[in-house]
């Protein structure tokens, strides 16, 4: 099995943008002209390990610069500089990086010994990251090199248990250069981990100011993501409540007028939270309300935007015999970019079948980050399948297939892949039958599920039945509860997860078929799969791990039901079928 990581400190050092370790002072804001810029730069982005971005020309032509990229990295596709300006002391470049909108914005400063550099931030969509432009007479970018010792260190602390021994040594760490941007990556884990080993305020107030100051000379974009990370860090702790809310309203004072309605959403609903905690109902109630309207807005957008594709409606079947229902599995996760692509092909998917057709259903996993949506059921459903190498992961009719995933921008490429393989399986026969039965009573479902097989059926010419017989007891009729959408908003920016599984009723195993027949008849109290849900998670927390957005509520609305029969020698799965679980008047009313 592939153990995913447990704190997020880990999956942090992966991802994180490397890092510039000169001390850098920046100086008074000084009138640039264009012959002061002209020439060339490389942009560096400031973190764990040096990471050189982009080499780029400036000219100065007549009194006005312009750019051209000369070297770029082999996985930015047709990066493009859009427009440049000089205004004052400060560098706007625009940029389209991949078919995306970016943008560069220093200021021009200076090193100790003099030369010129401009400090500022990248900002990409969904990201912010700190940077610097320097001169240089490279035509290439240079490969980082880490620091090989500091990642060793790095990961001991990772799997550090003591939390005052981990505090130690990651305020060790920092020591050298407070609020660094070098550091950035480190201060929420710090942050967090001060929490645990219940510091003074004042402790907490001194890491949070150092990481805010550090930030500065890179320009608002910059800060006011480093103060969104504290905030997030501080989330849930009433010690240090007064602290967050003092970070939130300072936070929102230094807006620009061109902030994100994403951060301007995430600061209120942190607002919120903290007054909530410190009593301060008033100043929650406005804040609460506040993040409802940017959150409506952002879903509004979302939907507008994502898929960012019109999906086909499926013609059916050509095959006027065939009758097997596609099921596919995607193993996911909230936290995993790479998988945008497929989480967003998947759900298009749902808009061009019907579920004669095809069922979906989406497992998440602790990979590479923690997920509120990863359940014991969905960890044992990775376990079956011995290929299973990591996220994303789709299997069709239990076969891997339409392996990878990818960006927002591959999901219609991955789409027509995933496409085609429904489409050819929507030719085949199915090799069993499944009677499924769903009746519900308050917060109990029960469920009735018969499946047989042709050979029980007495259908002994059947070309599409396997060409062996199973064996006894490799055929399992397995159940799956999921919820249809579930609104949670990850490291991968995604916003609404569908079909998502919440529990298999009857556990995992499944129920054996005998003589080609299998029957079961499972009770499910909707309130007992709440709580352990709610368990799961309560102990994963206990675990060290830590979530990267406040837990969506468990509400278990709007369920479905699938029942399969799977082979457990090669894991074909030869049948599935769905069937709604009846809403309770309470959620006919929207309650």
């Amino acid at each position: 099995m592939l153990t995913p990581p447990r704190p997020l400190l880990w999956a942090a050092l992966l991802v994180s943008l490397p890092l510039f370790g000169t001390a850098l002072v920046p100086s008074p804001a000084v009138a640039a002209d264009p012959a002061q810029i002209a020439g060339t730069w490389k942009l560096i982005t400031i973190s764990l390990v040096d990471s050189e971005l982009f080499v780029i020309d400036f000219s100065d032509e007549g009194g006005k610069l312009s750019a051209k990229f000369v070297a770029t990295p082999p996985t930015i596709v047709k990066p493009v500089i859009n427009a440049v300006e000089l205004k004052g002391d400060t560098l706007t470049l625009t940029l389209r990086l991949s078919g995306k909108i970016a943008d560069f914005s220093g200021k021009l400063g200076k090193e100790k010994d003099g030369d010129k550099v401009i400090l500022g931030a990248l900002r990409a969509p969904g990201a912010v990251f700190a940077c610097r432009l320097e001169r240089t007479d490279d035509k290439v970018l240079n490969q980082a090199r880490p620091d090989e010792a500091l990642f060793r260190n790095l990961f001991s602390i990772t799997n550090e248990r003591d939390p005052k021994t981990k505090l130690d040594k990651l305020s060790a760490i920092v020591h050298d250069a407070p609020g660094s941007p070098k550091y950035a990556a480190l201060y929420p884990e710090l942050i967090k981990t001060a929490a645990k080993t219940e510091s003074p305020v004042g402790q907490v107030r001194q890491i949070v100011n150092d990481v805010v100051k550090g930030a500065q000379p890179y320009g608002e974009a910059y800060a006011t993501h480093v103060a969104t990370q504290a905030l997030k860090a501080l989330a849930g702790q009433k010690a240090y409540a007064e602290l967050a809310i003092e970070l939130a309203e300072r936070t929102e004072k230094g807006f620009g007028k061109d902030e994100s309605v994403e951060t301007k959403a995430e600061v209120a609903s942190a607002l919120a939270s903290a007054a909530k905690l410190a009593g301060r109902n008033d100043l929650a109630e406005k804040a609460a309300a506040k993040s409802a309207r940017l959150e409506d807005e952002l879903d509004e957008e979302y939907h507008k935007n994502v898929p960012p594709f019109k999906p086909e409606t499926s013609t059916g079947r050509k095959d006027k015999d065939a009758n097997r229902v596609v099921l596919l599995e995607l193993f996911t996760g909230a936290e995993c970019p790479p998988c945008v692509a497929a989480d967003v092909a998947f759900d298009a998917l749902n808009t061009t079948y019907k579920p004669t057709e095809l069922i979906t259903l989406q497992y998440h996993l602790h990979i590479p980050g923690p997920d509120p949506l990863t359940n014991a059921a969905t960890m044992r459903r990775q376990e079956y399948y011995p290929d299973f190498r990591g996220t994303p992961a789709s299997y069709f009719n239990g076969k891997m297939n339409g392996a990878g995933g990818g960006y927002m921008a591959n999901a219609e490429e991955k789409y027509g892949e995933y496409r085609k393989i429904v489409d050819e399986s929507l030719e085949t026969k199915a090799q069993a039958k499944i009677d499924l039965k769903v009746e519900r009573k308050g917060n109990r479902i029960q469920v009735v599920a018969t499946a047989q097989t042709p050979a029980a059926a007495g259908k002994k010419d059947d070309k599409d039945a396997a060409a062996d017989s199973p064996k006894k007891g490799d055929l399992k009729l397995r159940l799956v509860l999921a919820e249809k959408q579930i609104r949670y908003v990850g490291g991968n920016k995604l916003r609404f997860h569908h079909h998502v599984v919440r529990a298999m009723p009857g556990g995992a195993d499944g129920t054996k078929l005998v003589d080609g027949k299998g029957e079961t008849n499972v009770q499910v109290d909707l309130a007992e799969t709440r709580r352990e849900l709610e368990t799961y998670l309560s102990d994963y927390a206990k675990q060290g791990a830590g979530f990267s957005s406040p837990l969506p509520g468990i509400e278990l609305k709007d369920l479905t039901v699938v029942a399969f029969v799977q082979d457990d020698r090669d894991k074909t799965i030869w049948q599935a079928a769905s069937a709604p679980v009846p809403s309770t008047k309470s959620e006919d009313k929207g309650e």
